[in-house]
């Protein structure tokens, strides 16, 4: 009965948008992140390969 009574004093409603807004907000900066690392590889593929054909 005290946990009824407890339970009622404190209600929390569920919202699924605001309870995994981190984890969205951290998928976002992993995704940003890799595709950044992926265009440098590509940007420094494309370096070495201008610089092979120029010698």
């Amino acid at each position: 009965m005290f946990l009824l009574l407890a339970a009622e004093a404190n209600p929390h409603d569920f919202n699924p948008v605001r309870e995994n807004l981190g984890m969205a907000t951290m998928a976002f900066i992993v995704l940003v992140a890799w595709l950044a690392y992926r265009k440098m590889i590509e940007l420094s593929r494309r370096k070495a390969e201008a610089e092979k054909t120029q010698k």
